[in-house]
């Protein structure tokens, strides 16, 4: 074995074990990764279901209203009870929109996060940002 071959297995980047090391790191990480990811999707299909319902109850309190315009006929509202739960059910979907896309967002900020955690931790650089594929 030569000198070069001797300083490379023995570098902190270089050598077999490190690198099999180093790997086995990555796999750990994106398997927690995974763990989590799946964990915050399963919360957003959960607020997910429950805008539908929010949605499929509005539709219900305005049925009666909606066919009364269908049929071409003027002058009915919404009763002030039927009104005053069509503006909660109204704000509940926003409130719920807003979340999902809240969730959204800090998924995708905490994955980039943790890859930045994990090339420091790994003594990695990170890729620049505008080089990367999409």
């Amino acid at each position: 074995m030569d000198a070069d071959a001797t300083d490379t297995a023995r570098s902190p980047r270089g050598g077999f074990w490190n690198n099999l090391a180093t790997g086995l790191k990555v796999v750990a990480s994106e398997l927690r990764w995974i763990v989590l990811g799946r964990v915050r999707a399963f919360e957003i299909r959960q607020l997910r279901r429950r805008l539908e319902r929010e949605y499929e109850a509005l539709g219900r309190l305005c049925e009666p209203l909606l066919k009364h315009i269908r049929e071409g006929k003027k002058g009915r509202s919404l009763s002030p009870e039927a009104g005053e739960k069509a503006d909660l059910l109204l704000k509940q979907i926003e409130f719920l929109n807003e979340e999902i896309a809240q969730l959204e967002d800090e998924r995708l900020r905490s994955r980039r996060l943790f890859e930045r955690q994990r090339a420091r931790e790994l003594g990695l650089e990170p890729e620049p940002e505008n080089t990367r594929e999409h």
